[in-house]
């Protein structure tokens, strides 16, 4: 049972990962390395993508527990 819980979280993680690559492959917009994160701003794809990865992880391992 342990086995086949770690291999769909495996799976998970490796489609997470193909998303991830399929969202920024064809981001060719400049980065501003000054520029902070604005949850906000629909202008910045570098920023909707840490967006998106944020939420699949938190969907994928849960929150972070303070």
């Amino acid at each position: 049972m342990i086995r086949k819980d770690l291999r769909t979280q495996h799976e998970k993680v490796l489609l997470m990962a193909s998303l991830a690559h399929n969202r920024v492959r064809d981001i060719h917009q400049e980065v501003d390395y000054h520029k902070r994160f604005d949850r906000n701003d629909t202008t910045d794809q570098y920023g909707e993508a840490i967006e998106w990865l944020h939420e699949t992880g938190a969907w994928l391992f849960g929150p972070l527990e303070q």
